[in-house]
């Protein structure tokens, strides 16, 4: 079996487009190299588009690592994922700063703010994961 320590480092928003309100998310982790995940998508569902953000992030990690042995021990492929930080905590995180973006673009459209600097403000939008 073998471990894997997975580490968020950070995620932000790299592009928005205010038309389609779509969003496009980079995703920083760690696995001891450093990976990143894009991502595009709407800030609707901010606590469901976490959750399959953290677990694509863990099946592309899985694919990472994945080795093919002729040990006929039936551990011999396995893969174990270690957060380095809690998930949950996480996963809030993720969906806190989903749900500030979504909340972020509404005001900014009920104060009918130029599409131009709507996008200013939302592209750029980060945050960085605390570490143990």
């Amino acid at each position: 079996m073998k471990h894997i320590p997975l580490t968020f480092e950070k995620l932000e928003v790299t592009q928005y487009n205010p038309q389609t309100e779509e969003i496009t998310l980079r995703i920083l982790v760690n696995d001891g190299k450093q990976k990143q995940l894009i991502k595009q998508c709407t800030a609707e569902q901010a606590d469901s588009l976490a959750a399959s953000m953290i677990q694509e992030i863990r099946t592309k990690i899985k694919a990472a690592h994945a080795e093919h042995t002729n040990d006929d021990s039936p551990l011999a492929g396995a893969l174990m994922i270690q957060h380095t930080q809690d998930e949950d905590s996480v996963h809030e995180a993720t969906a806190k700063f989903l749900a500030t973006l979504r909340e972020r673009i509404r005001n900014a459209r009920t104060k009918r703010i130029s599409w131009g600097e709507l996008q200013k403000q939302i592209t750029g939008m980060k945050i960085e994961y605390t570490k143990k």
